[in-house]
């Protein structure tokens, strides 16, 4: 099914903007990095910089049978070179082509799909761009995670950043309603989709969960809460260091004061041992809508996302509760 012409440009427009999002972090990698592996578990950084034009070459060629743009490249680049059954990678930078073939390749496929992608489904554009926007995300923490901070590109912040926007620990009442989660649509018996827009196989059946009432806290959790904890026992977070009597943040650019009033970043197990300490609870996936639905009249900060990873609310209702999800609120997050 070929697209109409307002609908490809849309497309390729979406597509443009995720490449550019991609591009941005990879312009960022020094040239003598790109063979870095930060986390001993993942590929090295170069893999991503061919792995997601790969990716979407894989898609939209098996679907407009185009053949292969690099065969040996396609293969390598949309897996990677894994490592035996239960170790961790052993391959050599010499292993890898050279960082000018792999931009040559990208810079091929990208010239070739440009020239079909009206032809291509919008779900099928839907997965390629979601894919890249998830790699971003996923990119950015391996940068985070190198030896050496990112060298810096622009001024960064110095010395302690104070924001009232954290400062108070109320809470407020969220009142009982019906959460909709899911998406209309289901995966068949083939593994294919079958919906009019594109999902995870995990998001599709329409639920309606029933929410009693309960309370959010008006406010993320900040540096400041979470020491509390730390000066009890509790392991500070991966990116906090103490040097001189003094706490630092190893932001992406380099370590700075720990800014007290900054909501705190930690996993999903230190947010949990948190709640547990101070008596309260992360809040479960169905209560994300219903306080979104809820935010504008109690000036909760807008738009938490029910994710896996960075600052957290929390909320008041008994531990027996389990939630499977914590709350994150993107544009709280200094950028």
């Amino acid at each position: 099914m070929a697209l109409g012409k307002t609908t490809a440009t849309l497309a390729h427009g979406t597509l443009v903007e995720a490449r550019d999002c991609t591009d941005s972090l990879f312009r960022l990698v020094p040239a003598d990095t790109w063979y870095s592996r930060p986390v001993p578990e993942r590929h090295r950084l170069l893999f991503y910089l061919g792995h997601l034009d790969a990716f979407d070459w894989n898609l939209i060629s098996r679907y407009l049978d185009l053949g292969s743009c690099h065969v040996p490249f396609d293969s390598l680049f949309a897996f990677g070179i894994d490592p035996k059954p239960g170790q961790l990678p052993e391959d050599k930078p010499s292993d890898w082509p050279s960082l000018e073939e792999v931009r040559k390749y990208v810079r091929c496929v990208r010239e070739r799909l440009d020239e079909v992608l009206q032809q291509v489904t919008p779900i099928l554009l839907d997965v390629a761009i979601e894919h890249r926007f998830m790699h971003a995300e996923t990119f950015t923490y391996l940068l985070h995670d190198l030896d050496k901070p990112m060298p810096r590109q622009k001024p960064w912040l110095q010395g302690t950043v104070r924001s009232s926007i954290c400062q108070s620990d109320n809470m407020v009442d969220v009142p009982a309603g019906i959460a909709t989660l899911g998406q209309t649509g289901k995966v068949n018996d083939a593994g294919e989709l079958e919906a009019d827009e594109f999902g995870w196989d995990n998001e599709f059946g329409v639920q309606r969960i029933e929410v009693p009432a309960f309370q959010v806290d008006k406010h993320k959790v900040t540096n400041r809460q979470y020491l509390t904890f730390v000066e009890t026992g509790a392991a500070p977070p991966y990116f906090w260091r103490r040097r001189r009597g003094e706490w630092l943040l190893r932001t992406f650019w380099g370590e700075i004061r720990l800014p007290l009033d900054w909501p705190v970043y930690v996993t999903h197990r230190e947010a949990q041992a948190y709640a547990r300490w101070i008596g309260k609870s992360l809040p479960s996936e169905p209560m994300g809508p219903q306080t979104v639905k809820n935010a504008g009249s109690h000036g909760v900060m807008p738009n938490p996302i029910l994710n896996e990873a960075t600052s957290i609310f929390f909320i008041g209702i008994p531990s027996r509760s389990r939630p499977t999800r914590w709350a994150r609120a993107r544009s709280a997050w200094p950028s």
